[in-house]
């Protein structure tokens, strides 16, 4: 019953999405090509999809990747609420799950000990290593269903093919839209909602065609089909029930807030200062009242599109990882945190005067220091802890040199290597001497004029340095020293390169020594959310210094 492809669907919901999908179900009598409306996902649908028949769901363990994205977090819940046994894959160890990456196929090998079925999300821009990985699947489970889209951008196309030439059974499913997206227009007039889209840079013929075919399907909706119901066994709701159980969000969609968004990569101009809507925390999240973000160098890399490989992101998309707020929403299931509690983390999307984060992210904030100074610890704090106490292991009695001390993790290592009892000896330009002194540090190098001591026991490099410089700082550890960079990556064998990860474990401890006054957070400057395309540039230019906050309320 091949529909054609470039229809339109019938309207459904998924828990807030509207999930019209085009699926490809090698495993149905006959191969079929529909559009599919995915409804409530409870676990009949699911298991239907995964091919886990009624008696055998106790017995069936299922692997998620992309487990606390949009999609796989429901995806979790829903199999887990029917007994089925989940395995929620993540790159985190800090977060409950199965940890791995799908960028190293290996490290997915013990989650998928035993499972039968895969719920595969990529969350990468493109195919390279998909077919690694449906490899290793291959090896151990019996069927994958892969999240793709109806767009069937090139590198979905690719997938969707290494996916039928896998040897697995297999369900590919294609959304054409989220029913959420609907909360965009809630209470907006048409003139209003045009403005907002060329504001945020849509031609005014796109714009225009757009609202227009939105218009039209009130008084014409698109075709319905059975395929729902066909494939998961469960009818397809309407849109107008959808619609009806979110009316409460409709009725508070007008309020909006004003956050800091890339829309294309680019220098500082292309940050824009847009008025979106409020967010809403879903299960296992809080909405969180923004008193403080912080800059991160490594923020300038993302908005060139430089990370792109490695912290993939949809645009446009909200800046800002560290976060100190005050929690106003808790969505369902979350017991941890209530309204009024203060926290810290490190999210996504934080440059914004509200963000929604997963509630098991996040940790209590300080007590003894204001809210907005917090900002600063979650990322420069967890990546100096990791640096200090994972990889370098720092003990009583060790040399250690700290590269780069004046900058926001530098301010964080000295401390931190201090109290592990090390002798610590920091490099800082004449700016920053006072403050890395202040903070412990033994020894300050002026690194603009003074030459560096050798026969260190650690080397610590916090600092972006050239690949000379980087060689010369290794010539400076003990043949049996340690070297650790979170920079510029060090070619040595005794040299360890990491990115920091998130562990609200950590930054419980953290949150512990600033409250028990051996540890101080120290803030540079200051400024509004509008200000952060000129820090920016001046970043670019090395006009930084230690940790800077930005305040997103009142900027409007």
């Amino acid at each position: 019953m091949p529909l054609d492809p470039r229809g339109a669907g019938a309207s459904g919901a998924h828990d807030g999405h509207h999930v019209t999908e085009h699926v490809h179900a090698r495993s149905l009598p006959s191969e079929t090509y529909a559009y599919k409306e995915q409804t409530s996902a409870h676990w009949l649908s699911l298991a239907r999809l995964l091919r886990l028949p009624a008696k055998e769901v106790p017995m069936s363990v299922v692997l998620v990747t992309g487990a606390t994205g949009r999609v796989g977090r429901h995806v979790v819940t829903r199999l887990r609420e029917a007994g089925v046994e989940v395995r929620a894959l993540t790159r985190d160890p800090g977060i409950s799950g199965f940890t791995g990456d799908l960028r190293d196929p290996k490290s997915l090998v013990d989650a998928l000990d035993g499972v039968e079925a895969v719920f595969l999300v990529w969350p990468f821009g493109t195919a390279e290593g998909a077919g690694a990985v449906l490899e290793v699947v291959a090896q151990r489970a019996r069927r994958v269903v892969y999240l793709s889209s109806a767009a069937v951008r090139d590198h979905e196309r690719e997938i969707e093919r290494l996916v039928g030439r896998s040897g697995l059974e297999w369900t590919i499913l294609r959304p054409h839209a989220f029913a959420a997206n609907a909360l965009r227009w809630a209470e907006l007039p048409p003139q209003a909602t045009r403005d907002r889209l060329l504001a945020s840079g849509w031609p005014p013929d796109a714009t225009d065609a757009t609202l227009d075919a939105q218009a039209a399907l009130v008084e014409t909706p698109g075709p319905t089909t059975s395929a729902i119901e066909d494939v998961t066994g469960t009818p397809a709701r309407t849109f107008r029930d959808w619609a009806r159980d979110h009316a409460h969000a409709f009725r508070e969609a007008d309020k909006t807030m004003r956050a800091a968004r890339i829309h294309e990569y680019g220098e500082a101009s292309v940050i824009r200062y847009d008025e979106v809507p409020r967010p809403r925390p879903g299960p296992g999240e809080v909405l969180i009242e923004v008193a403080a973000t912080s800059f991160n160098p490594s923020e300038v890399g993302l908005r060139l599109g430089l990370l792109d490989g490695v912290l993939p992101v949809t645009l446009p998309h909200t800046l800002g990882w560290d976060v100190s707020g005050t929690v106003v929403e808790t969505g369902a299931g979350v017991t941890e945190f209530a309204p009024g509690d203060r926290v810290i983390g490190l999210v996504d999307g934080a440059a914004a005067e509200y963000t929604v984060a997963s509630a098991n992210v996040l940790a209590r904030a300080p007590e003894t220091i204001p809210l907005e100074a917090a900002a600063a610890v979650p990322v420069a704090g967890l990546t100096a802890w990791q640096a200090v106490f994972e990889h370098a292991r720092i003990s009583t009695g060790q040399r250690v040199l700290v590269n780069g001390a004046g900058g926001g993790i530098g301010l964080f290592a000295v401390q931190l290597a201090k109290r592990a009892g090390a002798t610590v000896i920091a490099t800082a330009s004449p700016r920053s001497r006072d403050a890395v002194r202040a903070l412990g540090a033994d020894e300050v190098v002026d690194y603009t004029r003074d030459p560096l001591p050798g026969g260190m026991d650690v080397v610590l490099n916090l600092a972006g340095i050239t690949p000379e410089a980087a060689g010369e700082l290794a010539a400076l550890a003990r043949p049996d020293g340690v070297i650790v960079t979170v920079a510029t990556p060090i070619d040595s064998p005794r040299a360890t390169h990491f990115v920091s990860h998130n562990d609200p474990g950590q930054l419980a401890e953290l949150v512990a020594l600033i409250d028990a006054g051996r540890l101080t957070v120290e803030i540079a400057e200051s400024h509004p959310l509008t200000g952060l395309h000129d820090i920016h540039r001046r970043a670019e230019s090395g006009q930084i210094r230690g940790k800077i906050i930005i305040l997103p309320r009142g900027t409007r």
